[in-house]
C-alpha cells in the first residue's frame, strides 16, 4: 500500500466528528441533574438509571480510547514507511540541478482565488521601505510585487539564470536597487555572503517544494540568522502530513516534508507561529517570526509605484492567477484538453492518481500524463458537472 493512502486514511480518521458523542455526555449529566434534584423520587429506578449511565459513558470513553489507539497505530505505520521517502527526495533534489532553468520554472502550479488574496494580504503587512527585504527563488515565487517597497531588496537562487527572469521583469530603476546573490545550499553555510541579524522579511514561495527536510530545515535555521528581532520568514512547502502532498512525492514531483516535523523544527529554532494556513490538499504555508520588536532608525522615503515592464517574460504569474469565466456551453471534452502539463500534474494531485510512469527520459511527458488521468476518471462515473467544476478549479 502506498504511503499516500496511509495517509488519506489518517486524514479521515482525523475528520471523524466526536462531537455527538460529548454531546450525549452532557445531556446524559443533565438527566442525571433532574432526576436527582427533583422532589418525585424513585430511589431503586434512579439508582438503576444512573447506573446504566455510568455504563453509557464508560463505553464512551473505552470507545474515544481505541478510536485514538487506531490513529496511533496509523501514524507509526506511516513513520515505517517515511525513510523511503526521505531518500526518494533526496534523490529528486540531486536530480533538479541538471535541469534547465526553464524545466524547473515551468513547476509553478495555478492557486485558488480565495488563497492567494488572503496570501496578498499577508504579504503586504510585511511590506516596509524602513528594512531590507529577501526573496529566496524570485523567478518561482509569486506576488514578489507586493514586497517592492523593502529596501534593499535581494533575490537569491542556486543559479543567475534562475534569479535573471525575475529582475528583467521590472524598469531599470528599480532593477538597480536590486541585490542578487547565487547562493549553495550542498555544501556549508547558505546565506554567509549577506549581512546577518539585518532583513525585516524573508519570503520564499513554491521554492521548498523541492528541497528535501534536512534542507529546508537548514534554510529555517539560517533565516532566523538573517533576521532582526521582530523580522518575519514567509513561506510554503509540500504538506506530506496530506494524502495529496504525498501523492506529489510518489509521482517525483516534490519532496517529501511532513507539516509536523516542520513545525517541531520551527519552534525548536525558536521562531513564533503566527500565521499558518493551506492553499489546497497539497501545500501548506507559514509567516513566522523572530521574537522581538521589529525598528528601525531609517525614515519613510517618497517612492513612485514600482510595475513590472510590458512583453513577454519567462513566466508571468498573471496566467495562473485568472478567473475562468463561468461558460456552461464548453464541450468537457475541450476544457481538459486545454489544461496544461502543469495543471495536469495539480489534477493528478488531487484526485491522488499515480503518474509515475507517465514520463520520458524522466520527465512528464503530456500526453502520458493526460491519457493516466482519462483512465482514471473514466473508472470514477462522475457527473459532466462535477467533471466541468474539477477542470476548472485546476485552471484558477
Amino acid at each position: 500500500m502506498k504511503l499516500s493512502s496511509i495517509v488519506g486514511y489518517l486524514n479521515q480518521l482525523n475528520t471523524l466528528d466526536l462531537t455527538s458523542a460529548v454531546k450525549l455526555r452532557a445531556q446524559l449529566d443533565e438527566i442525571s441533574y433532574v432526576i436527582q434534584n427533583s422532589p418525585v423520587q424513585f430511589p431503586e429506578l434512579a439508582d438503576e438509571l444512573l447506573a446504566t449511565q455510568d455504563q453509557v459513558k464508560l463505553y464512551l470513553q473505552q470507545h474515544n480510547q481505541r478510536l485514538d489507539n487506531i490513529r496511533q497505530a496509523v501514524q507509526q505505520l506511516i513513520r515505517q514507511h517515511e525513510p523511503a521517502y526521505f531518500d526518494r527526495s533526496t534523490r529528486l533534489y540531486e536530480s533538479i540541478q541538471y535541469q534547465t532553468s526553464q524545466q524547473i520554472l515551468q513547476r509553478i502550479r495555478p492557486r485558488d482565488s480565495i488563497a492567494k488574496n488572503h496570501l496578498h494580504d499577508r504579504l503586504r503587512t510585511g511590506s516596509d521601505c524602513r528594512w531590507p527585504g529577501l526573496v529566496i527563488g524570485p523567478a518561482l515565487s509569486a506576488w514578489v510585487e507586493d514586497l517592492v517597497a523593502l529596501d534593499p531588496m535581494y533575490f537569491v537562487d542556486v543559479r543567475r539564470d534562475l534569479i535573471d527572469p525575475a529582475v528583467v521583469v521590472y524598469p531599470p530603476e528599480y532593477q538597480r536597487r536590486i541585490r542578487c546573490y547565487v547562493i549553495d545550499d550542498r555544501d556549508g553555510p547558505i546565506f554567509q555572503q549577506l549581512p546577518q541579524n539585518q532583513f525585516g522579511l524573508v519570503y520564499g514561495f513554491d521554492y521548498f517544494n523541492f528541497r528535501p527536510l534536512e534542507i529546508v530545515k537548514q534554510y529555517i535555521q539560517e533565516v532566523f540568522d538573517l533576521l532582526r528581532p521582530g523580522g518575519k520568514m514567509f513561506f510554503n512547502f509540500n504538506d506530506c502530513d496530506q494524502s495529496g502532498g504525498v501523492s506529489l512525492v510518489e509521482q517525483n514531483y516534490c519532496c517529501y516534508t511532513p507539516t509536523t516535523l516542520i513545525h517541531e523544527h520551527v519552534k525548536q529554532v525558536g521562531f513564533e507561529i503566527v500565521h499558518r494556513g493551506s492553499i489546497d490538499n497539497t501545500t501548506s504555508w507559514l509567516e513566522l517570526q523572530k521574537p522581538g520588536q521589529l525598528t528601525s532608525i531609517r525614515g519613510g522615503q517618497t517612492l513612485a509605484k514600482v510595475v513590472k515592464k510590458p512583453g513577454p517574460v519567462l513566466f508571468d504569474s498573471t496566467v495562473t492567477e485568472q478567473i475562468v469565466p463561468d461558460t456552461v456551453d464548453i464541450p468537457i471534452k475541450k476544457l481538459y484538453n486545454s489544461l496544461d502539463l502543469d495543471q495536469l500534474i495539480g489534477l493528478a494531485g488531487i484526485l491522488a492518481v499515480d503518474i509515475t510512469n507517465a514520463t520520458t527520459k524522466g520527465l512528464f511527458n503530456i500526453k502520458k500524463v493526460r491519457r493516466t488521468i482519462e483512465a482514471f476518471l473514466a473508472q470514477q462515473n462522475l457527473s459532466e458537472d462535477q467533471l466541468r467544476k474539477l477542470f476548472k478549479r485546476t485552471q484558477k
